[in-house]
Parts: structure tokens; C-alpha cells; sequence
């Protein structure tokens, strides 16, 4: 039984679940997020605005890497800009958390149950994309249209007033990883 196990396990994927979370943790040590989270505030004008930004950054960060580790690092951000900005954090975690797991539908790199079906598949990251990323998209705006109906009365508040924070970011480190993540983008 233990050998039947031990022989199911993919290595590819594995390798490649591994190598993702390291490159979301060296952005995150970059200081990526926090420059994504600073440029989502800007862009967002009013409570429904930056849940659509939440929304589509939550979606195409878990398309590049792995869902699970999107919702990790952006979860206490969006906690630090709802605190910020006086907004309840509840639909912005909902969000967050719903349009990581549908956004991560569109790639190989999204979840590990996708790396799985492309290694056993055959199936390369463009072919993928291409058959699941509308799927995604459309899911994305189904996301955005049920969390707005449900929450409608709660994101009718207005955002306090908010000034840009400055974020400490290491620019050679980002730099490099994010060569190295559009480097394996391409060789996908």
C-alpha cells in the first residue's frame, strides 16, 4: 500500500507546485504585493471599484501562481486596506478568496488539481488557456455580480479618505523573479 502511494505521487508536479510558492514568496519579500495593493487603492474610487480591482487581481495573480498562496498573501492586505479605508472587510475577503479560486480555472499554474490534469493530459499551458480562461473570465464576473447583490447595502458606504503609503520594495529582487515567472510563462 505504501509503495502504491508513494508511486502515485507526481513529481512534475510537485517540482512545480514548489517552485511556485517560492516565486510568490520572493515577490512577496520583494515587496510586489504591497506595490499591487497601493496601486489597487489608487485605482479604486469608491467601494464597489475596488472590489472589482480586488476581484480582478485576486483572479490573474491565481492564474501566474497557485491559488492557495494568492489568498495567503493578499488576505491580511486586504485586511490592512479595508481597516484602512473604513470598509467592512467581509465581501472584500469573500471576494478575494472566491475569484483566487476561479481565477486559478484559467492555467496549469492555477491549482495543483490543473498542474495534474496537464501533466497526465499532455496538455500545454496555451492550449489550457485558451479552453479555460473564458470560463474564468466569466466566472470572474459572476464572482463580482453575486458578492455586489449580496453585500449591495455594505459597499454603498464611502471609502475614508486615503493617501498612498509608501512600501518598502526591493526592486533588483523583483526584478529578477518576475523575468524568471515571465521566463517560465514562456516556456510553458
Amino acid at each position: 500500500a505504501w509503495d502504491a502511494a508513494v508511486a502515485s505521487v507526481d513529481a512534475h508536479t510537485l517540482v512545480l507546485l514548489f517552485g511556485m510558492m517560492m516565486l510568490a514568496a520572493y515577490l512577496r519579500l520583494s515587496g510586489f504585493f504591497g506595490l499591487v495593493v497601493e496601486r489597487s487603492i489608487a485605482l479604486a474610487r469608491t467601494p464597489i471599484s475596488l472590489l472589482a480591482v480586488i476581484i480582478v487581481a485576486s483572479g490573474v495573480l491565481s492564474a501566474l501562481f497557485v491559488n492557495d498562496v494568492v489568498c495567503l498573501v493578499l488576505a491580511p492586505l486586504v485586511l490592512q486596506v479595508t481597516k484602512r479605508l473604513r470598509l467592512p472587510p467581509v465581501p472584500y475577503l469573500l471576494a478575494l478568496a472566491t475569484a483566487a479560486n476561479v481565477g486559478s480555472v484559467a492555467t496549469v499554474t492555477g491549482n495543483p488539481q490543473n498542474m495534474l490534469v496537464a501533466s497526465f493530459s499532455g496538455i500545454g499551458y496555451r492550449q489550457f488557456l485558451l479552453r479555460e480562461g473564458p470560463i474564468a473570465v466569466i466566472g470572474l464576473a459572476c464572482v463580482f455580480a453575486v458578492v455586489w447583490l449580496t453585500y449591495r447595502r455594505e459597499l454603498r458606504t464611502t471609502m475614508a479618505p486615503h493617501a498612498i503609503e509608501s512600501v518598502t520594495v526591493h526592486y533588483p529582487l523583483m526584478t529578477k523573479t518576475l523575468v524568471v515567472v515571465a521566463v517560465m510563462l514562456v516556456a510553458f
